[in-house]
């Protein structure tokens, strides 16, 4: 009897073993199949520029990526060159409001897709790391086609962490809005807001998937290491509510950044368009920042 249940006992704890080793390697399937969603090409066809416009449709190849797609729209008598950058799986449309306020206000706006968005090319999305080239050449085209003109760039979460990832780009001004510091704290973020402290903690699960589909590791993807080097005086926007991309690490993130430098935190706004959120206030702060640093007079590189 006593060694019919000892055998009756080992038999369940195997049977339970296997079950744990099951659902373990399902649990480890769902992350890597989470993961590559993550990641996937948001592609898509973009259409022709929009209504009201004075557009010039450019589209310029480099020898780290395949063609670029970007529309440039002209001010009547343009001061400076801003170039806008979208935010993760969107695309270049989502910047054409910002670029009408920019060409009313007398600055020429280029809006771009970044690698593997919109009609980009590009096998995956790589959080900024791929996409920083993109800003590298965007801005070399920005340089010569108006030689000697400012140039600033505006760059939302995804597009801010790229042009911050790009290093010294020689432009006169940026302003970043709701950029991550680490992909870390960002991946964490997102899974806190889905799963708790459950998702806090497969986190690593995720970066770990970095260096296997993307080919780099999460070190290279760290804004907060990066942002002291831009060289050019700088405005950061967040929202103040915002879970994927918390004020406090924004506040980290400018702390981070050398002079001059300006925060703005948007009241109650979350990780969404802040000017949509608060006209007003992203008005207000981005064109006064603008006028101080890309006046023909008075602009300068750090």
């Amino acid at each position: 009897m006593a060694f019919s249940r000892i055998a009756t006992t080992k038999r369940w704890a195997r049977i339970v073993a296997v079950v744990v080793a099951l659902l373990v390697a399902l649990g480890f399937v769902a992350i890597w199949i989470a993961g590559g969603r993550i990641a996937a090409p948001a592609q898509r066809e973009v259409g022709p520029p929009p209504a009201g416009f004075v557009e010039r449709t450019t589209v310029f190849t480099s020898g780290t990526a395949p063609s670029m797609a970007g529309w440039w729209f002209h001010a009547d008598e343009p001061r400076a060159t801003v170039l806008l950058l979208h935010a993760l799986r969107g695309d270049r449309r989502a910047m054409v409001g910002r670029a009408q306020l920019l060409v009313d206000a007398g600055y020429d706006a280029v809006v771009i897709d970044l690698q593997a968005h919109g009609e980009r090319h590009g096998g995956a999305i790589t959080f900024g790391a791929k996409e920083r080239d993109d800003v590298i050449e965007a801005v070399q085209l920005i340089r010569r086609t108006a030689p000697g003109r400012p140039i600033a760039i505006i760059g939302w979460s995804l597009g801010g962490a790229a042009a911050v990832l790009a290093g010294s780009l020689g432009v006169d001004a940026m302003v970043l809005e709701s950029v991550y510091p680490t992909i870390d704290r960002a991946i964490a973020n997102r899974l806190s807001m889905r799963a708790g402290s459950l998702g806090a903690a497969a986190a690593p699960l995720f970066t770990l998937q970095l260096p296997l589909r993307l080919g780099m590791s999460a070190a290279e993807l760290r804004p907060i290491d990066k942002i002291g080097e831009i060289g050019c005086p700088l405005l950061v926007l967040s929202g103040e509510a915002d879970p994927r991309t918390t004020a406090k690490e924004t506040r980290s993130l400018f702390a981070e950044a050398a002079e001059p430098k300006r925060l703005e935190l948007f009241p109650d706004a979350g990780h969404v368009d802040l000017l949509e959120s608060d006209p007003m206030l992203w008005k207000a702060a981005v064109l006064s920042f603008l006028e101080e640093f890309l006046t023909h007079e008075g602009h300068s590189n750090l």
